[in-house]
């Protein structure tokens, strides 16, 4: 509810692209800080390296877009309290990967979690929701199921072989991921979808993809 609630009303406060894609990097840095100091994890060389070329990635993907020149100071601090949220939930959600399952965690939170907003869509938004069509109705069971469940159930999984530091990094591959969907989709979907890359984003999402790999794959030990 928390993430949910700071994101949207950045979103509805028009928080800049280019300012909502570099606060996205905000949870693995949150993760670090809430995986030494909560969890007892290690900071390694690795992590600090990963985190540090992947932050820089996105900030070089994120510059090659245009920005408002509002000044939008309280919008921005609020909306970075949604991957804080995001992160507590993680740092929350490792201790109890160690005895139960990654599915059954994630049917609780989200259920849990909806129970207040039940009754929300009788009173506000029923109408819109009603009149949605059949390729509307598919986008919304893509982000519930696949998106929301899915993607839960995948995060949880790999906190429970993970440290909580080196899962948050993987948050750097939205960027080269989402440019990776985008190419596709134009492809196959021309008319819907246009799709251009600068040098600069590219070399962005070589950053992100090395600070992943950096912190997450390890060399194997000759025995």
């Amino acid at each position: 509810a928390f993430y949910n609630g700071f994101l949207y009303y950045g979103m509805q406060q028009r928080v800049p692209g280019p300012i909502a894609s570099v606060l996205t990097t905000l949870s693995p840095l949150y993760l670090v800080v809430l995986g030494v100091s909560a969890l007892g994890e290690p900071l390694t060389w690795r992590k600090g390296l990963g985190l540090a070329l992947g932050m820089g990635g996105v900030v070089l993907i994120a510059t090659t877009k245009k920005a408002s020149g509002e000044a939008m100071v309280l919008p921005v601090v609020i909306t970075a309290l949604a991957p804080l949220s995001w992160s507590v939930h993680t740092a929350l959600t490792k201790p109890v990967t160690a005895h139960s399952s990654p599915v059954l965690w994630t049917y609780l939170v989200l259920l849990v979690g909806s129970l207040p907003f039940v009754f929300v869509p009788f009173f506000r938004g029923a109408g819109a929701f009603f009149r949605l069509d059949a390729t509307d109705v598919a986008l919304v069971l893509y982000l519930s199921l696949f998106a929301t469940v899915g993607g839960f159930a995948v995060w949880s999984w790999l906190l429970k072989y993970l440290p909580a530091s080196t899962v948050g990094l993987t948050i750097f591959l939205n960027p080269p991921l989402t440019t990776a969907g985008k190419y596709v989709l134009s492809t196959f979907l021309p008319r819907s979808f246009a799709f251009s890359i600068s040098p600069q984003e590219w070399i962005g999402g070589a950053l992100s993809l090395t600070g992943v790999a950096i912190a997450v794959l390890r060399r194997r030990r000759r025995g």
